[in-house]
């Protein structure tokens, strides 16, 4: 009984500590508290900047190298030939395009050479030597051949007849006294009348040329590497040969004298005598480029070297007084 109260007594207690327990604890309210979803703050949408429309890649316009194509060669030559018959050596005079086609003979006369064109083009003048060839006469004749007749005579060997470019004078080397004499220049009407002796040289005076306002004479002297000297059409340019280590070489120089340059560079060559054409853009030359070539034939290029050709092929003659026909004189188209 004892021990029975004593544990109810205990349960009591035991009772007595729940409820405090209990008041002791706070009541949680079991509500439940929805929290509140955050406002989402949204990304601000992106403003794509607009697409660039790419510049079209320009495409490179390329130069074209240019082809140093030749130019046409244009223009008539008069020149001598000569060739050997049985055992005589005969000259004749020949016209040919300045590109090697259309050689015609003009004469057959055995002893012609020097041929000198009249400023119109109509007309060649030559010299028709006699057979000791210590005179001559100075013939004319059709540019075709046609019509050939004697002006006036040389008494004694002349040579490198030219025409002023105003066709007012003749001008030529003479030797007075025959070949054992010394060549100088002298002046003539184109007849023939009023000859005059330009230059008294000890040494001689050779291949003159005029300038093309027929105010000014070039002459050579022989004791000088450099000869043979041609104005340009215009006036500007000289050109002339010199001769170096045995060969013949082309240049050309300023009328003042000044900026010399050499438009030939041969190894070895004889002759070369040259003209320019009458439109400046060529110049023709008579001489040998070869040491195995044993005649003079003739040459074409650009006034500044270029494009070498050779016009003429006939390996047994050899040329020589090459010269340009003029250029024709257009005349005024009469008002309709």
């Amino acid at each position: 009984m004892y021990q029975l109260k004593g544990v109810e007594r205990l349960l009591k207690h035991f009772h007595l500590f729940l409820c405090l327990l209990m008041l002791l604890i706070p009541v949680v309210d079991q509500t439940l508290v929805v929290a509140a979803a955050p406002t989402v703050t949204p990304r601000p949408t992106l403003t794509l900047r607009p697409t660039k429309t790419p510049r079209p890649t320009a495409t490179p316009t390329i130069t074209p190298t240019p082809t140093n194509t030749p130019l046409p060669i244009t223009g008539k030559l008069a020149f001598a030939a000569g060739r050997v018959v049985g055992q005589d050596l005969t000259y004749e005079i020949y016209t040919m395009d300045a590109d090697g086609s259309n050689l015609t003979q003009l004469t057959h006369l055995k002893r012609a050479d020097g041929p000198v064109w009249s400023r119109d083009g109509k007309q060649i003048g030559f010299l028709l030597w006699n057979v000791g060839r210590d005179a001559a006469d100075f013939m004319v004749m059709d540019a075709d051949g046609s019509n050939q007749v004697k002006r006036f005579r040389f008494v004694s060997p002349a040579a490198e007849l030219t025409l002023s470019p105003d066709g007012k004078h003749l001008l030529y080397e003479y030797q007075p006294g025959g070949a054992g004499g010394l060549a100088n220049i002298w002046i003539s009407n184109p007849d023939g009348t009023n000859p005059a002796h330009l230059t008294f040289s000890m040494d001689g005076s050779f291949n003159p040329s005029w300038s093309p306002d027929s105010q000014i004479l070039l002459v050579d002297r022989p004791l000088l590497f450099e000869s043979a000297p041609d104005w340009s059409p215009d006036g500007v340019h000289i050109l002339f040969r010199a001769l170096e280590s045995s060969t013949y070489n082309l240049y050309m120089i300023d009328a003042d004298g000044k900026n010399m340059t050499q438009i030939t560079h041969f190894k070895k060559s004889e002759g070369l005598i040259a003209k320019w054409s009458p439109d400046g853009k060529h110049i023709a030359f008579y001489g040998s480029l070869d040491t195995k070539q044993l005649t003079l034939q003739i040459y074409v290029m650009e006034a500044d070297g270029s494009h070498l050709v050779q016009v003429t092929h006939d390996e047994a003659v050899s040329i020589y007084d090459v010269q340009w026909m003029p250029q024709q004189i257009q005349s005024p188209t009469p008002a309709s």
